[in-house]
């Protein structure tokens, strides 16, 4: 275990020197591997298969929480609670996760927690799980990789193509699409510059190989309209040739997607079936000045007669239902639910499959709700 003095050397995240720069850090090592659980490569590795094969470990659910969090660093070596915040964690969400050829796993960038909170931080990083055990912390200066969150990456030969990031709200740039690759034998990261129809500033999506083009699908795009910032779902299909570097629009979808909203402002929240909400309250009552979180919702509360259920299990905070052959997402947004009708259909019939959904939710919750178009 480090002591205070190495905490205080190599605790706080860094921007490196060179491309890559090597960081030599017992300290990382340490946070990593965790208390009491040896982090070996194959439980590493059999960790990401699970994710990898997970169908809502996508988007923002590219979730990765290996090691210690940086409370529990700081709780280890007996400092303050806020004592050399933001601290180096490997506790991220928004990352990728790649499988190399020889058993390694391969972790870019993701973000810690969010704004409001004082380990918040979003990486520029490569970590490397090699088969023997090892493990190695790359760093890169901010002007070659910028800090980088709920991007993809995709393999391509002996690379991995970094597509998109959420970004903090000053390195976003509309209308572009961040670009990175990652060379897997030196880890060096170069630009890639490609002409075309970008998706524009997207993350929280999904990208696919085929053959020499990579297709990118879902997530979210930021768009400035006039003085307002916009952030908006991606319908559409992207892809990236890579024998001509230039992205095209495949596919332009007209869905549509609603909010339901509780006509009291309180929140949503959608809980496993059968979980006893009476624990959330008791938990709730210790914050009195959180919003209020006052609607449990259950996945089954939410799918009108008539509708199957084809979601993955289990379902937290993400429902996929089809209503006769129309696909329908729903999500838990936070305070509202978001209903997504994956099909081109006339406005009057996308809202009136939205509107069964609010019907069923507010028979269900007990308290009345409205419908609001959102895109």
């Amino acid at each position: 275990m480090p002591d205070v003095a190495r905490f205080r050397a190599e605790g706080s995240p860094s921007f490196g020197r060179s491309n890559p720069e090597r960081i030599e850090s017992s300290f990382r090592d340490w946070v990593v591997r965790g208390e009491g659980v040896e982090n070996s490569l194959p439980i590493l590795a059999a960790q990401a298969a699970a994710l990898l094969a997970d169908p809502e470990n996508e988007g923002d659910r590219q979730v990765i929480d290996w090691g210690y969090p940086p409370y529990r660093v700081r709780e280890i070596l007996g400092l303050e609670m806020m004592e050399a915040a933001p601290t180096w964690t490997l506790d991220r969400m928004g990352a990728t996760l790649t499988s190399l050829d020889d058993g390694g796993l391969v972790v870019v960038a993701g973000e810690h927690e969010d704004f409001y909170d004082p380990d918040f931080h979003i990486y520029n990083d490569v970590i490397v799980f090699r088969p023997t055990g090892s493990i190695e912390f790359y760093d890169y200066p901010r002007e070659v990789f910028p800090p980088t969150d709920f991007h993809t990456a995709t393999r391509v030969g002996d690379r991995l193509i970094l597509i998109g990031s959420l970004s903090y709200a000053d390195d976003r740039r509309p209308g572009v699409t961040q670009l990175y690759a990652l060379d897997l034998m030196s880890f060096a990261i170069t630009p890639l510059e490609a002409t075309g129809e970008p998706p524009g500033w997207i993350s929280r999506h999904t990208a696919r190989l085929e053959g020499s083009t990579i297709v990118v699908e879902g997530g979210m795009i930021h768009e400035e309209r006039g003085d307002s910032a916009v952030y908006r779902p991606n319908f559409d299909v992207h892809a990236l040739d890579f024998e001509t570097m230039s992205w095209s629009t495949r596919e332009i979808r007209d869905w549509k997607m609603y909010e339901i909203v509780d006509e009291g402002s309180f929140y949503y929240m959608l809980l496993p079936e059968g979980f006893d909400t009476s624990l959330l309250r008791s938990g709730l009552e210790q914050f009195p000045d959180i919003p209020k979180m006052d609607v449990p919702l259950y996945p089954s509360d939410l799918v009108p007669e008539g509708f199957v259920d084809e979601s993955p299990q289990p379902h937290l905070l993400t429902l996929r239902l089809r209503f006769g052959s129309v696909p329908v997402k729903v999500e838990c947004s936070h305070p509202g639910i978001e209903v997504t009708v994956e099909a081109e259909l006339p406005e009057s019939e996308s809202r009136a499959i939205a509107e069964r959904i609010r019907t069923r939710l507010e028979a269900r919750a007990g308290r009345p709700a409205r419908l609001e178009s959102r895109f």
